[in-house]
C-alpha cells in the first residue's frame, strides 16, 4: 500500500535532515584563543636555586690537650678576641707537680751520671798502670752509658710535663668572635671535649648541598647571586665543589665566598642562592601548565602561522613552577600555555594573549 503523499513528503524531509546532521562533525572547528608565551634566547640559560646554610670562613671548636677542672673561662660568648689571647684555664697544679717531681729526678740522674763518669776515668787509669783487669772497664762503660741514657729519657719526660702546664690553658688560635660556650667553671672535662667554639662572623661563606645530577651545572669560579631574609641580592663565587658525597646524604657540598658586604647575615642563617649555567642542554623554561601527555610522551602546542603543532619533547628538569624541557624549539617560538588540551596539530588558533611567565 502507498502512503499518502502527504506522509512521504514529511518522512523524506526527516532523512534529509538526518543526513545533514551526521555531516557537521566534519566540519572545522572554530579558532580558540589561547594564552601563549615566547621563548627567548635567555630561557636556554639554566636558573639554578638550592637553600644553603651560611657559616663563617674560618670556624673551631677549641678544646684542651689535657684532662682536668676548668678554673676559669676568661672569654664571655660574643666577645671578639685576638689571636693568642687567653680563653679558659685549667688546674694546673697536678701538672706542675709531675714537673718538679721530674726536675728533681733529673739532677739526681745528672749526679749519678757525673758519678759514673769518673768511675770510668779511674778505671780506664787504673787499667794503663796495670792495676786493675780489663774486664772491669766494660762495666764501668755499660754503666756510663746506662746514666747517660737515664738523663735523655728524663729530659724528654720533663719536656712533656712542661707541655701538659702549657696545655692547661686554652689560647685563640686566630682572631674571631667567641660563638658558643659548651662548659661553665668548674667542671672536669676530658682532652678533646669541646670548651668554646670561635669563628669569624665578618667573613662568611655559603654552602649549598647539590644532588649528583646537579654537579656538572656549577663550576668552580661561577657567580652566583644570595638572597636573604630582607630580598637583598649579595653577589657570591663559587671556590670549592666536593668530589665525594656526604656519606648519609649522599649529596655534594659546594662553598660560595661572598664578594659583597652582608652585615645582616649571621652564621647558622638559611639563604637562598641562585646562578646561571649556559651549557648547550639546558633547554627552555615553561610554566608546568604548557605541558601534555599523550601515551607517555611529553608535548608541547607551538603556534606557527595561526595552527596549532604539537610537539614531542624531553623533561631536563624542574625549576620551581616550571618545567624545562629540549626539543624541536628555538627562539621566538609560541607555546601555548592555557588551552593547549583543546589543540591538535593542523587546528586553527585564534587571538594570541602573550601572559608572563
Amino acid at each position: 500500500m502507498t502512503p499518502p503523499y502527504p506522509l512521504y513528503c514529511a518522512l523524506l524531509l526527516a532523512l534529509t535532515g538526518c543526513s545533514q546532521a551526521t555531516a557537521l562533525p566534519d566540519a572545522k572547528p572554530a579558532p580558540r584563543p589561547v594564552n601563549v608565551v615566547t621563548l627567548s634566547s635567555a630561557d636556554a640559560d639554566a636558573e639554578h636555586r638550592f637553600s644553603g646554610v651560611v657559616e663563617a670562613r674560618q670556624q673551631a671548636n677549641l678544646a684542651f690537650k689535657v684532662a682536668g677542672r676548668v678554673a676559669s673561662l676568661d672569654a664571655p660568648v660574643g666577645s671578639w678576641v685576638d689571636a693568642g689571647q687567653v680563653l679558659a684555664q685549667l688546674e694546673s697544679h697536678d701538672y706542675q707537680l709531675t714537673v718538679d717531681e721530674l726536675e728533681a729526678r733529673l739532677q739526681e740522674a745528672r749526679a749519678s751520671h757525673k758519678l759514673a763518669s769518673s768511675e770510668l776515668a779511674r778505671v780506664r787509669q787504673a787499667i794503663a798502670d796495670d792495676a786493675m783487669a780489663a774486664v772491669n772497664l766494660d762495666r764501668a762503660r755499660s754503666a756510663e752509658a746506662r746514666a747517660s741514657a737515664a738523663i735523655a729519657v728524663l729530659e724528654v719526660n720533663l719536656e712533656k710535663a712542661r707541655d701538659g702546664v702549657r696545655y692547661t690553658t686554652l689560647r685563640a688560635p686566630f682572631a674571631g668572635q667567641v660563638g658558643q660556650r659548651f662548659v661553665e667553671a668548674h667542671e672536669l672535662v676530658s682532652d678533646g671535649q669541646p670548651i668554646l667554639a670561635l669563628h669569624t662572623p665578618d667573613a662568611l661563606q655559603v654552602v649549598v648541598e647539590l644532588p649528583e645530577n646537579q654537579l656538572s651545572q656549577l663550576a668552580s669560579g661561577q657567580t652566583a647571586r644570595l638572597w636573604s631574609d630582607d630580598r637583598t641580592a649579595i653577589a657570591a663565587v663559587a671556590t670549592e665543589i666536593a668530589s665525594q658525597p656526604h656519606p648519609l646524604k649522599r649529596t655534594y657540598a659546594a662553598t660560595f665566598i661572598l664578594t659583597d658586604p652582608a652585615p645582616a647575615l649571621r652564621p647558622g642563617q638559611t639563604v637562598q642562592l641562585t646562578w646561571q649555567s649556559h651549557t648547550p642542554d639546558s633547554g627552555f623554561c615553561l610554566p608546568a601548565a604548557a605541558l601534555l601527555t599523550e601515551q607517555g610522551q611529553p608535548q608541547l602546542v607551538r603556534v606557527d602561522n595561526q595552527q596549532a603543532e604539537r610537539l614531542p619533547v624531553q623533561v631536563l628538569r624542574q625549576r620551581d613552577q616550571q618545567l624545562c624541557v629540549g626539543g624541536d624549539l628555538n627562539a621566538g617560538d609560541r607555546i601555548v600555555v592555557a588551552g593547549a588540551h583543546y589543540l591538535k596539530s593542523g587546528d586553527p588558533v585564534g587571538d594570541l594573549r602573550e601572559v608572563p611567565r
